[in-house]
């Protein structure tokens, strides 16, 4: 499983700065689901999660375009 979350203020990442000192209104982290492999998944299970990123990714990009058109 694949989870986007909203950027958690004390963690301090990238994400953190493009919100809070830019003001970019979506800033998102992807985290890899923890598994029982932790999170380094043998080759063997990547396709499956690659494949959840993106129906991810696409959802996503679906929203941000139909919620926030492009400025001029």
């Amino acid at each position: 499983m694949i989870t986007l979350l909203p950027t958690d203020p004390a963690a301090g990442g990238s994400d953190d700065y493009m919100k809070g000192v830019l003001g970019i209104q979506l800033s998102y982290t992807a985290e890899l689901t923890n598994t029982a492999y932790g999170f380094q998944l043998p080759a063997s299970q990547l396709l499956r999660y690659v494949t959840q990123f993106y129906e991810a990714v696409r959802v996503f990009g679906t929203y941000v375009k139909d919620n926030f058109p492009a400025k001029a």
